[in-house]
């Protein structure tokens, strides 16, 4: 089988998890390429080695532009902070890399439309991490959707709760600086949530968001004993699907669809529900079932109601 040379940049979170992907991917699926995981790129030289020798990868190397421009690699994968995404991207496709990049796409609206255009003028395979769209259950719901079988879909909801930053002692890393993430928690995962959305039920038309920053000092990760703002912004508005959107760790987006559907997206990742809960309600069928939720800065309060009625007149 042919092999593919693949180039990631970044090696932390995301890259172990990338890393993970391209040892694996042979073992559930039959790919057309086979990966290559031939260099690993980031700034630190001590720590990109150790990543390497942990992940699998054949080299290393801390100049990005130099590895994008290597005539032996054949794919990007662009797994870095927000704020790096279009610069990096833009540079491989005009290098004839296909281009993988990690979401959110970028920090603005402009951004993504220059990185579409360099992809699209160079003409090479891109694509973004949208991993959940293969999930078994989302491509289930997909195809019953498709055949007819809910009937038509009049309402989604999903919602994306995470816990890891809810300790107001959490470090103030890349992912809560806004010149480096962008858009918070509306980008970092309520976009799983609204890809699942355009995925599943089709494209937005109209959005209006309710953003908020609980945290806003946090303490820094090389000084603990110094603090520094958190991506604070507190706004709700209501704009087109084309509308760029702000900073925050909690996003609540009442979204129109084509169509004359409705929907809802929810995320944030300083409350305390489990762990972390992706949940993509997109249809009603049966009997109504309704669930009330609480959640604090300390832990949150789940209960259904219900289906079942008591008997009148019995015990």
């Amino acid at each position: 089988m042919p092999s593919i040379n693949v180039a990631l940049i970044g090696y932390a979170f995301m890259g172990k998890a990338h890393s993970n992907a391209y040892r694996q991917v042979a073992r559930f699926f039959s790919p057309r390429l086979t990966p290559r995981m031939k260099v690993l790129c980031g700034r630190t030289p001590s720590k990109v080695r150790a990543a390497a020798r942990e992940y699998g990868w054949d080299e290393t190397a801390t100049d990005w532009e130099e590895v994008v421009n290597r005539k032996d690699i054949d794919l990007v994968d662009v797994a870095t902070p927000g704020d790096s995404h279009a610069e990096i991207a833009i540079a491989a496709a005009r290098a004839g890399k296909a281009v993988i990049c990690e979401k959110p796409l970028a920090n603005t609206v402009a951004e993504a439309e220059r990185m579409l255009a360099a992809v699209g003028k160079a003409g090479v395979t891109h694509m973004i991490c949208h991993n959940y769209r293969r999930a078994p259950a989302v491509m289930l719901a997909k195809q019953l959707i498709e055949e007819g079988q809910l009937g038509d879909i009049r309402h989604y909801r999903g919602t994306y709760l995470q816990e890891w930053v809810t300790d107001p002692k959490f470090p103030l890393v890349w992912r809560l600086d806004k010149k480096k993430a962008g858009s918070g928690a509306l980008g970092d995962i309520a976009a799983h949530s609204i890809d699942l959305a355009r995925f599943l039920v089709g494209e937005i038309s109209e959005v209006a968001g309710d953003l908020k920053t609980f945290i806003k000092t946090r303490p820094l990760p090389d000084n603990p004993k110094k603090t520094g703002s958190s991506c604070t912004w507190n706004r709700t508005s209501r704009a087109s699907a084309a509308s760029a959107a702000s900073s925050s760790r909690r996003a609540d987006i009442p979204i129109s669809r084509r169509g004359g559907r409705r929907g809802t997206s929810s995320a944030t990742s300083t409350p305390s529900p489990t762990r972390s809960t992706i949940c993509s309600r997109r249809w009603r069928t049966g009997r109504c079932r309704g669930r009330t939720s609480r959640t604090g800065s300390a832990t949150s309060a789940c209960w259904p109601r219900s289906r079942r009625r008591r008997r009148r007149g019995g015990g």
